[in-house]
Parts: C-alpha cells; structure tokens; sequence
C-alpha cells in the first residue's frame, strides 16, 4: 500500500469524501479529517485530490463532529451563492446576454470559461434585481440553457451538457434500482463519466440513459461508487425544477416605484426610490389606451412592471395619482383612427388627434376625408351626412358614434392624469371638438 493519502485536502489526509454534482449549478464537496486542529478553515481556497480527480473550490464550512472535522467545499468560489446588487442595461441594438453573465461573474468572483446560448440577447432593456448571482444568471440566460461549474472551479454556459457514451468496459454495475432510475456504478477512474454521458449496459435496458445528477462517494482506498440518476428520474426532477423556477421571487410580479429623470420619445429614464433597485434606460411606456401619448415631467412617479414577467421587458404601467406630493402636470396626446369601406367603393376615414395640458382647454380635431366617384356631402352642426351612391344614415350613425366614444375616452384620459379643465377644476374652460371635412369639403363643424 502506498503511503500517499487516497484523499487529501490542501494536502492534508482525509479518510472520507463525497460530492454531489447537478446538472445544472455548483458541486458541493464534503470531506472528514481526523486532524481537528487542522488549519482549514472557512473562505480558504481548497484543493481536494482523489484518485485521479482533482477539484478546485472554496471551504464554505469547517467544523468539529465527534472525534473529526467536517470540511464543506463549493465549486469556484463559491461567489455564484452570494447576494450581488441590482444593476440594469439598455442598448438599442439589445442587450447581450453574455455581458450580464460578465458582470455578474465579476460580481461574484467566478470565472466563465465559455459561453454559448440560444438568444444572445434579450431585449432593448434589462433589470437585474438584486439577488444570489446564480439566480440572476439563469434569468439572464434562460431556464433552457445550462450552466455548471466544472472540477477545475470554472464555470461554463452552454445549449446542452457535452456527452460521451459509456459502455460496460468502463463501469460496473453494483446495483441498479429501475423504480427511480438510480444505478451505484464502481469505476476505476472518476473523471471517466460525468453528468450529461450516456450509459450502455444490458442491465439498462435497450436505449442509452443518460447521466442527469451524481453522487461520487469513496470511502476506502481500493474503489469508488458513482450514485447516477438517469433520465427517467429526472423527467420528475425537472418537473420540480421547472415548478420551482415559476416562484419567482416577488418583485418581478411587483410594481416597482420609480421617478422620472429624463424621457426620449416614447422611453423614460428612471430612478428608484428603494436603493436596492437599479436606475433605468430606455423603458417603454405603455399608457393604457390606444395612441395616448404623454410629455411628462421630471421627478413624477411612476410605477414600473415586468411584461410576462422577464427582467427584459421592463415597462412604465401607472403614473402618480393629481395632486399627490410630486405629482406634475403631463402634457398628453391620443390619436385614434376609423376607416368605413362599402361594396360602393366609397371611403371615409375619421382622425382624430387631441391634446392637453394643466388649465388648458382639451383641443380635440376631427379631419374626416372621403372619396368617391361622385359624393355628396353635406356638413351641418347636427353632425355629418353624406349622400348619393352609399348607405348614408349608416355611415353617418358609425361616425358619431366613433367620435362620441373617442371624445369620451380623451377626455377620460386627460383626466386620469391630472390634465384638462375636468381635472383642474377650471371654470372657464372647455371641450372644443372640430371637424374638419375634406378633400371633397372645406367646411368646419365646431362642437362645444
């Protein structure tokens, strides 16, 4: 028998090990020494050597039991567990999926080796709530990628585990329980099968099975058993996993309270009134009715959401309600379009665009274009009828109706964020409606 340790930790004997390997995430390493007064402790880089495997991690737990001492080793670092702070991005072009990796490897103190994933990008923005790095890297890279830390500490991301196929040559089977897919496997070499392989043996039937989870336990010197779950099992497993990974945690179902700081088009710049959270680029306003668009002033509040959920559709969902604390007078815009075709190829197209601010009075203009071979139009303040070669009462009826509704909805809308005479309590103000009639007429109904 040699005198080299059959396991050691930093180079000190150790006379148990096992570790548990996933597929997807960190290994965790376990080892006893019977020196309890060994210098191993916690946060210390650790090396573990056995057989011919050679494991580079980080003591996460050093402790007495009984008559000997329990090291506890996690893959790397062990800085994909650790709580790292918000962060958010935005690009035009769309934000890389590998760069939120990056960052929140160097956050962590890990390492990617490689990275490959189906969506490189994942959107024109994204918030990276504050969270443990690894929970934050599959919502960067998705549930359907995989990402694991290797033996030698670095971690990798890619579509699919590597595989290799394994036959009888390179294991033998101990035991095999078919109830949940389990097999102990005694092999000579550690490094020779890994999760993600595929096992060929009469004893498993006709199909290979492929490694999804393992066990590595080695308590003597002259072998070591291999615990594999196969594929079966984990159709249960994954469905747990997937199960677990929809309890997101709560504030990607919250609305999330920001300021506005600056607006470009239809985007806001935003800054968060919880420290935790990131400030924001970049994100989309979706105002609640069809063509509203808002001019709003800086230091308003907001509410933000997340659009099924995913860190890269954040956007601006409610605004702070009239004469609240910060509340500022918006300047708000609807454009709404009606276009009525008939068998007579006659056209009429209503547009209607209407604007407000603070005091003001809601300004709303109908411009109403029809054409047709020979058209007979006729506008009066009663409304709009229209004659000769078309169904004139009914177009007439669709047209009120339409401008009724949109009026309604204007100014509904002006008052809901705090714009208009209905909302400022101004006396002298007034809802101004005008059509505006043409090519085939000139003439102008103004509605008060």
């Amino acid at each position: 028998m040699s005198d080299t340790p059959f396991i050691t930790i930093n180079d000190i004997a150790a006379h148990a090990f096992w570790i548990e390997i996933p597929s997807k995430g960190v290994w965790i390493a376990h080892c006893r020494v019977a020196d309890v007064d060994t210098a191993i402790k916690e946060n210390d880089a650790a090396t573990i050597k056995v057989l011919d495997l050679t494991l580079t991690g980080t003591v996460a737990r050093s402790h007495l039991d009984v008559n000997e001492r329990a090291i506890d080793v996690i893959a790397g670092k062990a800085g994909w567990r650790k709580v790292v702070p918000s962060k958010s991005y935005a690009s035009d072009s769309g934000v890389e999926a590998k760069l939120i990796a990056d960052d929140l490897a160097s956050d962590a103190n890990e390492t990617i080796a490689d990275f490959d994933v189906k969506t490189s990008k994942v959107g024109a923005a994204y918030v990276r709530i504050k969270a443990t790095a690894q929970q934050s890297l599959v919502e960067a890279i998705g549930a359907d990628s995989y990402w694991w830390v290797d033996y030698d500490g670095k971690t990798h991301v890619a579509q699919a585990l590597p595989t290799q196929q394994r036959t009888k040559d390179d294991f033998v089977i101990v035991d095999y329980d078919p109830t949940v897919q389990r097999v102990m496997l005694d092999v000579e070499q550690l490094t020779k099968i890994k999760v993600g392989d595929t096992l060929q043996h009469e004893l498993l039937g006709d199909d290979p099975k492929t490694i999804e989870r393992m066990n590595i336990r080695v308590d003597g010197e002259d072998s070591a058993l291999l615990e594999c779950f196969l594929s079966d099992h984990n159709s249960l497993m994954t469905q747990l996993e997937a199960a677990i990974q929809r309890v997101v945690d709560k504030k990607a179902l919250a609305l999330l309270e920001y300021t506005i700081t600056g607006q470009s088009g239809n985007r806001f710049s935003l800054k968060p009134t919880d420290p935790d959270l990131p400030a924001l680029d970049k994100v989309e306003i979706w105002a609640g009715l069809p063509g509203l668009t808002q001019e709003q002033l800086n230091g308003m509040r907001v509410l933000v959401g997340f659009i099924g959920g995913s860190r890269a559709r954040p956007a601006v969902l409610a605004f702070a309600p009239p004469n609240g604390p910060d509340w500022e007078p918006p300047k708000v815009r609807l454009n709404s379009k009606l276009e009525v075709k008939d068998d007579s190829k006659l056209e009429a197209k209503l547009e209607v665009d209407g604007t407000s601010t603070l005091n003001d009075d809601v300004t709303i203009n109908a411009n109403l274009t029809v054409s047709n071979p020979s058209p007979i139009i006729d506008a009066s303040s009663s409304g709009v009828n229209l004659m000769g070669g078309f169904d004139a009462p009914v177009l007439e009826t669709l047209l009120k109706a339409q401008f009724t509704l949109l009026v309604t909805q204007l100014v509904a809308a002006f008052t809901a964020v705090g714009a208009g005479p209905a909302a400022a309590g101004a006396a002298g103000a007034a809802v101004i409606a005008t059509f505006t009639l043409g090519p085939c007429g000139a003439t102008q109904t103004k509605v008060t």
